[in-house]
């Protein structure tokens, strides 16, 4: 039998009442003017009386029940089917008419959704969309990596150079749209960048920018280039950022901190000598103008030299600034005694001469230690940002995403924020069985990011896991992947973690997600990691938009929306298809008067779905 909404029930009880009382009336009539005998032999009778009103119920039923079917939930699916073509979605299938007024109706939908879908050209949406494809394609074709982010640390916009320059295979997704650049750059590094802007615009200047250089945690110095882009009222609102590999031909002063000249010497002593590099005090406000990359090759010749000279494993290095110098010791830990004469020797040679010359620096031997001495960058203007930024500097949670996050203050609580405004995860997983506490395992995690209400097909996580268990047939018939394709992959210890980064500062979506998140709780406990994010089921968010279905499988839900089911059963293939069923169910989600996050998690858990054991998400 087919589940009817609350509003099916109380107008069947409406007019059920109704029916009962127009029923009742005359027999009333009659009772209060009829005498004993009369009475006596109506009361005689109730069985047939009772009968009688339940003919009169069910044939209110069946009465009401032609009606809603086939005039009440038929125009139901058409306005839904009307918010589909509203919000850019193709026209979903519709069912048949059954009236010829119905028919009409629907023929005239369907001419709408035509002319809905070809539009001139010259309409404002499409303009938009051709300015951000050229705008997609400019960027593109650059070689630099361009970055668009808010002053919170958010990421607007990024190009292809962006994400080969500052992601790593180990480490997919650490850059992405919404995210946060502090992910992928030093959180005093834009600090420092913020604060120079801001003065800079506060002189002003005709052409506000900074040059920086820094150290990845990939291995390669970089040149960086910020310039602001302001709000009306000329508050630092959002910045460029041009990123570009430092290459051996490229010598220009740099600014650059001298902690990064220590990661940088850290990672190629620990690979090319086998020395440890410890940072003791390593002073993050130390700012160095240097030659790169000369000024880290006569770090590390002088460094390689001391490891020469005293066969030492491991170092101490500690930097320090004033207002004009930049100090540096290094210090062997181990090995034989330093020998002040031979450094020394190494040092008056022409090629060290000059590279210190070049840099005005200076060193000396003190007892066990190197004392080299830079001059130091020009003041920072540490704070100068705080009195134009339109919002807070550093938040930890960044969620809106694209352009359109602007419209929304930063501030607002997550709950309360539009649905169409988040940054989302849409996963899926496959498994061995159902049973996690019997031992199945995951076998494939897949991923999507929906970011300003669109699918980032360019933001995908997508890996084969090494269950380190057999595979059941059945579970091999379901997702077809076979065991040898999971014998060489990596373990869910290995991938789990990397699928928490991804999904960070999202909201996590999937279809009945209580079953996936009950194999991720389980890996929980021993990775000691916990996805804390907010959840939402497109399971029980299609119950909410449509209560009277008696089937909720995305299969049935993808053929309802017309949702093509390309690589279905896969892991990837499962997020996609979720991605495009939770967009296609936000307009009528609107429609109904949810908006927020908070309004779409409690409506959620009322549905008769939530009450089922996999409907609870936990």
């Amino acid at each position: 039998m087919m589940p009817f909404s609350r509003r099916f029930w109380k107008t069947y009880v409406v007019l059920a009442l109704l029916g009962l009382s127009l029923l009742a009336a005359p027999n009333v009539i009659w009772w209060l003017s009829a005498t004993p005998s009369e009475r006596t032999w109506l009361l005689s009778r109730y069985p047939f009386l009772l009968v009688l009103v339940v003919l009169v119920l069910g044939g209110i039923y069946a009465l009401w029940l032609h009606v809603y079917q086939t005039h009440v939930r038929p125009i139901k699916q058409l306005t839904d089917a009307l918010h589909q073509v509203l919000a850019g979605h193709p026209l979903p299938p519709l069912t048949p008419a059954t009236t010829p007024e119905l028919k009409q109706l629907q023929e005239a939908v369907e001419e709408l959704a035509r002319r809905h879908r070809f539009q001139p050209s010259a309409s404002s949406s499409s303009y938009a969309h051709h300015e951000r494809k050229v705008l997609a394609s400019l960027l593109g074709d650059l070689p630099e990596a361009v970055l668009v982010c808010r002053a919170s640390g958010q990421i607007l916009l990024y190009n292809e150079a962006a994400r080969r320059l500052l992601e790593s295979p180990e480490q997919p997704g650490t850059i992405g749209l919404g995210r946060s650049i502090f992910h992928c750059l030093d959180r005093e590094l834009i600090a420092f960048v913020l604060d120079e802007l801001a003065y800079q615009i506060r002189r002003p200047q005709p052409h506000p920018a900074v040059h920086f250089a820094t150290f990845l945690p990939s291995g390669h110095f970089v040149q960086g280039r910020a310039t602001p882009i302001q709000d009306p009222v000329h508050r630092l609102d959002t910045f460029v950022l041009l990123l570009r590999p430092l290459t051996p031909a490229s010598r220009p002063l740099e600014t650059i901190r001298g902690v990064d000249l220590l990661q940088a010497l850290r990672r190629r002593l620990a690979q090319e000598a086998g020395v440890s590099l410890q940072l003791k005090g390593a002073a993050h406000a130390a700012w160095m103008r240097v030659c790169l990359p000369d000024a880290f090759e006569l770090l590390y010749q002088l460094v390689y030299q001391l490891h020469q000279e005293t066969s030492c494993t491991q170092l101490s290095a500690r930097i320090a600034s004033d207002n004009a110098q930049v100090h540096l010791w290094l210090q062997p830990l181990d090995g034989s005694f330093l020998h002040p004469k031979r450094v020394m020797d190494y040092v008056q040679a022409d090629s060290f001469q000059t590279l210190l010359q070049t840099h005005q620096a200076t060193l000396q031997v003190e007892d066990k230690t190197l004392h080299l001495v830079f001059p130091a960058a020009a003041p920072s203007h540490a704070g100068a940002a705080r009195a134009l930024l339109a919002g807070p500097l550093i938040i930890n949670r960044p969620i809106y995403a694209d352009f359109s996050l602007l419209e929304t203050p930063a501030t607002t609580p997550l709950d309360d924020r539009p649905l169409r405004s988040l940054l989302y995860t849409v996963f899926d997983t496959e498994t061995t069985g159902l049973h996690p506490e019997q031992g199945d395992e995951i076998v494939a995690i897949g991923a999507v990011r929906i970011v300003g209400g669109r699918i980032r097909r360019e933001e995908t996580f997508d890996q084969l896991v090494n269950p380190r268990r057999p595979l059941s047939l059945n579970a091999v018939r379901v997702h077809g992947i076979q065991p040898a394709l999971l014998q060489d992959k990596p373990s869910i210890e290995e991938v789990l973690p990397r699928f928490y980064r991804f999904a960070q500062d999202t909201v996590l979506v999937g279809h009945n997600v209580a079953f996936d998140l009950r194999f991720i709780r389980e890996k929980e406990k021993t990775l000691a990691i916990r996805f804390e994010q907010p959840v939402l089921d497109t399971m029980l968010l299609a119950a909410v938009v449509d209560p009277e279905r008696q089937h909720y499988g995305l299969d049935e839900l993808a053929a309802t929306f017309g949702i093509e089911p390309i690589g279905r059963h896969s892991a990837l293939g499962d997020a996609l298809i979720t991605a495009e069923l939770f967009l296609r169910l936000l307009p009528l989600l609107e429609q109904r008067g949810i908006h927020t996050l908070r309004q779409a998690r409690a409506v959620s858990q009322q549905t008769r779905l939530a009450r089922t054991r996999y409907g609870r998400i936990s």
